[in-house]
């Protein structure tokens, strides 16, 4: 995500706090993938594990030969 382009040098203080305001709302947009893409993470690695647990052996799970 780009920052927030800063206003010129002659802006006022309420376009330097309109600019400054967008740049902090922009870092919680990002913050927030993060957490995002932690919880897919997460995710994928309940279902790997899961995967990888042994099958049950027998019909059915519960008769065996």
């Amino acid at each position: 995500m780009p920052p927030t382009p800063l206003p010129g040098t002659d802006a006022t203080a309420g376009a330097l706090w309109i600019a400054l305001d967008d740049q902090t709302a922009r870092l919680d947009q990002a913050n927030g993938r993060t957490a995002d893409v932690l919880d897919i993470q997460q995710r994928c690695e309940a279902e790997r594990t899961k995967a990888q647990t042994p099958a049950r052996t027998g019909l059915f799970g519960w008769l065996k030969f």
